[in-house]
């Protein structure tokens, strides 16, 4: 019989199921409602349109997941890094058809739960559920920002709109931007260099200071401007 010790080790390296013990991961999933499956890089893990009906969770590589458009046209939605679940929303939706198509960057390992496999770790571990549900909260949130961002005219704008809401949000000047530049540029919808490239002119420029993810807003009035051009 299979010995599935190193990949409950590697399941617990996701978030949702942070504080279990690999044995109690192993007595309530494998071998009958979780697998191991590697794809490798260029490879399909999710295909846009079709049901969604076990979650799948990247435990090694990374994945972009892309809306393919009729015309052709292809809009990078997010990336994923391991270990991270994948749709999670979309899992126990009344309508569990997945709106993008998941691809592996590099080559990925990825643990497929069946969805009769995550309730019942549901029901034995109510703490998962609670993650779960974070989860799809965070993603929820992503999404309704980029698509909110997307109707200001450029990188410049949507930086200054996204760190002035963090200002009212908590007060203060000064912040620690919750995301990486990384996923910044999702959002923004532009590539990573060109959002490292904007945040240094308008260091440059004395609108703001940086330090990692620590930003300084160093003139307000001058952000709030930018959003009324």
């Amino acid at each position: 019989m299979r010995d599935y010790e190193d990949d409950c080790t590697l399941l617990l390296n996701c978030p949702l199921f942070h504080g279990l013990s690999a044995e109690r991961l192993n007595s309530l999933l494998f071998p009958q409602y979780c697998r191991i499956v590697f794809y490798p890089a260029g490879e399909r893990i999710l295909t846009q349109g079709t049901e969604y009906k076990d979650l799948c969770v990247l435990l090694e590589g990374r994945a972009a997941a892309r809306f393919y458009e009729y015309s052709g046209k292809t809009v990078l939605v997010e990336t994923l890094e391991a270990p991270t679940p994948a749709a999670a929303a979309i899992l126990f939706s009344s309508d569990p058809y997945l709106p993008v198509t998941l691809e592996a960057d590099t080559d990925v390992k990825a643990a497929i739960i069946t969805r009769a496999g995550l309730t019942r770790v549901f029901q034995s571990e109510p703490q998962v559920l609670n993650r779960y549900l974070r989860e799809m909260g965070d993603k929820v949130i992503f999404l309704a920002e980029k698509v909110r961002l997307a109707e200001l005219a450029g990188i410049r704008q949507r930086f200054a709109d996204y760190i002035l809401r963090l200002c009212n949000r908590f007060h203060s000047n000064e912040l620690i931007l919750p995301l990486s530049r990384e996923k910044l540029a999702e959002m923004f919808g532009s590539a990573r260099p060109s959002v490292s490239r904007e945040i240094s002119r308008m260091c440059d420029e004395g609108l703001i200071s940086v330090s990692g993810k620590a930003v300084t807003i160093l003139q307000p009035e001058k952000l709030r401007n930018l959003l009324e051009l």
